[in-house]
């Protein structure tokens, strides 16, 4: 492990998105080395972003279905 020291950044908001319902969003950098260049830090950015659809899908998904398991065991 280096002894290079790391940079963390967090970024977080809350949004209203009507009706009662509101949502957080965030990203979260760690481990960057300083000096990284603009490049570098999008290539983590983008990575994220591929990272946050992917789990965004998975997690309509388990919503989806934990909606129908719910509904099924009502019905």
């Amino acid at each position: 492990m280096s002894d290079e020291p790391r940079i963390a950044i967090t970024i977080d908001r809350k949004i209203n998105l009507g009706n009662y319902e509101s949502a957080a969003v965030g990203i979260v950098l760690s481990g960057v080395a300083p000096g990284a260049s603009v490049e570098e830090i999008d290539a983590m950015l983008d990575t994220g972003r591929i990272m946050y659809d992917r789990m965004r899908e998975r997690l309509q998904e388990k919503v989806a279905e934990t909606r129908k398991e719910s509904y099924d065991a009502g019905n």
